[in-house]
């Protein structure tokens, strides 16, 4: 995505998402939520560090495919009908994002970037923004990086990608909507409001960006019948302004890092 497509992306969310976290909210909320000038700082300048990221992971990927990765996967990616390419790159980007996305929860060290964006104790459509950059710049990279990798054509990753970035408005947005029977398969609010839960039997649960059948298949899901989650945040917390929170992962050992379960079932209720 271009720097330039990536500035444009937020005015049409706030267009889109605010009246609709008014008509049709999970939770009654003030417009600017707590937080909310750490939050512009997060959409104005953070953007700007992720691209310079994702653009530096993107130099070093086709870098390796010039040099080892074998070229059999891009040709035979690159032959196949745009609609099966963007299927393709959708579920492996998924994939591995999920699987980064564990790691953030796992590792002591990466926590303390991921809980930057934990730390949001009131979600809307704006929390998708609100990540440190190292942490934006691995979700992020696993996902556009393994598509890239692999060959797939730039339109197909470019379709991809954006649909993985409204859907991340969409699933952070305070908007009461459900998927129906889809939720087994595609993430929703209802579905990523409890991995920002603060709440035990939340916790650590809802990895997914977009396919929430990730979770089900390992494990992972948590999503109970009729109810959302009543606090959100984490027990450590962040400092309100954006400068401490950039500086906060190097600042101390966090405390409170999340424990991921270990073959505990996952505790997944049929929602209604």
């Amino acid at each position: 995505m271009q720097l330039a497509e990536w500035a444009k992306a937020p005015i049409l969310a706030a267009v889109i998402f605010i009246p609709l976290e008014r008509l049709w909210p999970w939770r009654r909320q003030q417009i600017l939520r707590q937080g909310w000038t750490a939050d512009l700082a997060y959409v104005s300048v953070n953007g700007l560090f992720v691209w310079l990221g994702i653009t530096a992971l993107l130099f070093a990927v086709t870098a390796a495919q010039q040099s080892w990765l074998p070229t059999g996967p891009a040709a035979f990616f690159s032959r196949q009908p745009l609609w099966l390419q963007t299927v393709e790159a959708l579920l492996v980007g998924d994939f591995c994002l999920y699987w980064a996305h564990r790691a953030l929860h796992r590792s002591s060290l990466l926590w303390r970037f991921h809980a930057i964006h934990h730390s949001i104790e009131e979600l809307d459509w704006a929390a998708a923004y609100h990540s440190h950059p190292i942490d934006a710049v691995i979700l992020k990279g696993a996902a556009l990086g393994s598509v890239w990798a692999l060959g797939f054509s730039p339109v197909a990753i470019g379709i991809y990608m954006s649909i993985y970035g409204w859907v991340s408005f969409v699933v952070h947005a305070n908007v009461k909507v459900s998927p129906g029977p889809l939720r087994w398969i595609v993430s929703s609010p209802a579905f990523h409001h409890w991995h920002h839960s603060n709440e035990p039997e939340g916790r650590d649960r809802n990895f997914a960006a977009i396919v929430s059948l990730w979770d089900f298949i390992f494990r992972t899901a948590f999503l109970p019948a009729g109810r959302m989650p009543r606090v959100y945040g984490t027990d450590e917390g962040a400092p309100p302004a954006y400068a401490d929170q950039l500086l906060q992962p190097f600042r101390k050992r966090r405390q409170a890092m999340p424990i991921m379960p270990g073959n505990a079932d996952a505790l997944v209720e049929q929602a209604t």
